[in-house]
């Protein structure tokens, strides 16, 4: 006889309810695993940058103390005298006048009139500028709100390059090597990101016109050599990624977005940290090596991307490359001082009495050119298309009121020191502006 049955021990309407419940559960899992994996790698990549004492923000860490708390205090305040009705640019006709007088050299008295008259309205925020640049600089205090003191320090900036035209044209040499020395350690504050061009431009007024002490010129070349760090592709990277990495901290946080969000900022970071390793190869390899990372991040085109970060590493090249004429420049007029006015052969004649190496183009990795004679000469870099023009076209045209050059990508980048008059005109021309 059949034995009656016992029942099931599991229902099959709690199986089947087990089977659905399990297979919900499946992507919650694996969604979970995939975020904490995530995660686990995110804080490992944060933690290689710690190690390195590279910064992952951009916001400083650091307690500022003495010289270079004033300093903070001093930039930070011209700033602000900088900002509002003191900072109204030049009349339109008075910019149109700069632009011409800066291409022909050839300044009315109408023209310096208006520029002094700008750099007045400026005068207490350029002398606060005046007692920051004689000051070391190692950045702004915490909290600073540095990407809101731009605009007003390249207002000062320009403020700083007005004087050294105005000062120079009138014949005081002292004075306008002030305002150059000023103008170059501005480039401090603004961390390179403007002003190169802008500074190159006035140098090369400056020295057309007047013929600056020994003492001077040796000054500009301690503040050119500070700015002039073969690590600036490194560094430029570096803030790149600091500033990448807070813009992730502070986007808007979606929790059922965050794995992919954090994975894509894991791939970011991979990209920043070849690109920074790769940073450190020859001139100009290091570029190209850059530019040719993998770096594809998701819904954008990867050759977008490659063409965005070619425009900055050249952008920051060109500025090397300025910084490095202008070193040259500044090393020209302390070797014709011993050498009866003769321009050097070439660069590597001013090697080691007035400059320590010669300067590396970027773009060729070979010593920037100098071409010319005892009156006028051109030092430069072959440019964004590598190959030698001979320093006919390098942008000479500076826009005036803007603090970088409007350059095609075929120019070569440096500095013309045009046509000069002989020490004996300039320092009778100088004679008669001290009395």
């Amino acid at each position: 006889m059949e034995e009656p049955h016992a029942g099931r021990l599991i229902r099959p309407w709690f199986l089947g309810a087990s089977t659905v419940i399990f297979m919900l559960l499946i992507p919650v899992l694996i969604y979970s695993i995939w975020d904490y994996k995530e995660l686990r790698h995110l804080d490992a990549a944060l933690a290689l940058i710690d190690r390195a004492g590279e910064p992952t923000s951009a916001a400083p860490r650091m307690d500022l103390a003495g010289a270079p708390a004033d300093a903070d205090r001093y930039y930070r305040a011209a700033a602000v005298l900088s900002s509002g009705r003191a900072t109204k640019q030049l009349p339109n006709d008075a910019v149109v006048a700069l632009q011409h007088a800066e291409r022909d050299d050839v300044w009315p008295p109408e023209l310096v009139a208006a520029l002094r008259s700008w750099v007045d309205a400026q005068n207490e925020a350029v002398q606060l500028g005046d007692r920051a640049a004689a000051l070391p600089f190692v950045g702004f205090a915490p909290g600073s709100s540095y990407p809101y003191l731009v605009a007003d320090l390249v207002n000062l900036l320009r403020a700083f390059g007005y004087r050294a035209i105005v000062r120079a044209v009138s014949g005081d040499a002292d004075g306008a090597a002030d305002s150059l020395y000023a103008e170059i350690r501005m480039n401090r504050p603004l961390d390179g990101s403007f002003g190169a061009a802008r500074m190159a431009a006035d140098l090369r007024i400056v020295f057309a016109h007047v013929r600056l002490p020994i003492a001077a010129l040796a000054r500009l070349a301690s503040a050119l050599a500070e700015l002039d760090r073969d690590d600036a592709l490194k560094r430029e990277l570096v803030k790149m990624r600091a500033y990448f990495i807070d813009a992730q901290r502070h986007a808007r946080d979606d929790a059922l977005m965050r794995p992919w969000r954090t994975h894509v900022m894991n791939r970011t970071l991979a990209s920043y940290a070849d690109m920074i390793r790769v940073s450190g190869e020859p001139w100009p390899s290091r570029m190209d090596a850059i530019v040719d990372t993998e770096y594809a991040p998701p819904f954008s085109s990867r050759d977008r991307v490659r063409a965005f970060m070619r425009s900055v590493i050249e952008a920051e090249a060109e500025r090397l490359a300025l910084v490095r004429a202008a070193r040259i420049v500044v090393a020209v007029e302390l070797y014709e001082r011993e050498h009866a006015e003769r321009l050097p052969p070439s660069v590597g004649d001013l090697v080691p009495a007035y400059l320590p190496a010669a300067p590396i183009d970027p773009f060729s990795g070979r010593p920037l050119r100098l071409v010319g004679d005892r009156r006028a000469y051109t030092v430069y870099s072959v440019g964004r298309n590598r190959r030698d023009d001979g320093g006919r076209d390098i942008g000479q045209s500076f826009g005036g009121d803007t603090a970088w050059p409007r350059q095609s990508a075929g120019t070569d980048v440096g500095i013309r020191i045009n046509p000069r008059q002989s020490s004996n005109e300039i320092s009778s021309r100088q004679g008669h502006a001290e009395h």
